[in-house]
């Protein structure tokens, strides 16, 4: 007995000092990530509790430290996660913290259970100068016409208008635009018919 609890001891060390080496994936998991050896834009649409937010947030981890097993490029210097409430915005700063091993976080970096990476202006600053920012969707047309980007996730159905303004921006950077979202609750026309038309 002794020698399990050590084991489990040992196994919990490891697992929060490198998250990413104990990542266990769905099939439908999978097979988003996957796409990004073939696509620059995608979109994962599951229902609620189904891991949406998880991979997405893997998958910014990935991209801020060049990890990406499926689309091997240089770390991406800035992402931006759009989502549709600060609350939902929170779920998926925590979900990146519980993902990002600890020693790759830059000096004063700071999260909180309850604030995330900060009320005002959250971000996520790697030691390798990678950064992820989050926004509302509401502050998203105005932070995305401001400021650079590589990448943009939308997390949760978006609007045309933030979203025209990250298609633009990226183009520069890394051109890579996501989306993870239920299709509940809100007014999906414009991502729907946009997704159809492949123009993502």
């Amino acid at each position: 007995m002794r020698d399990l609890l050590r084991a489990l001891r040992a196994q919990a060390a490891d697992r929060a000092r490198d998250p990413l080496s104990h990542v266990d994936l769905l099939p439908h998991q999978d097979a988003y990530l996957r796409a990004a050896a073939h696509h620059r834009k995608r979109l994962v649409r599951l229902g609620n509790q189904l891991g949406k937010t998880y991979v997405g947030c893997l998958e910014d981890v990935l991209y801020a430290l060049g990890r990406h097993p499926y689309d091997p490029i240089a770390p991406l210097t800035r992402q931006w996660v759009i989502g549709s409430t600060r609350q939902q915005s929170l779920s998926a700063q925590h979900a990146t913290w519980s993902l990002v091993p600890k020693d790759l976080v830059a000096p004063g970096q700071r999260y909180d259970s309850a604030e995330g990476f900060g009320r005002n202006n959250p971000y996520l600053r790697l030691r390798n100068g990678s950064i992820i920012h989050y926004v509302s969707d509401r502050q998203g047309t105005l932070a995305l016409a401001a400021a650079p980007g590589d990448r943009d996730k939308f997390n949760e159905p978006g609007r045309a208008e933030p979203y025209g303004e990250a298609a633009a921006r990226v183009r520069q950077g890394a051109n890579r635009n996501s989306f993870t979202l239920t299709p509940v609750g809100r007014d999906c026309t414009w991502t729907r018919d946009t997704g159809e038309r492949r123009d993502l």
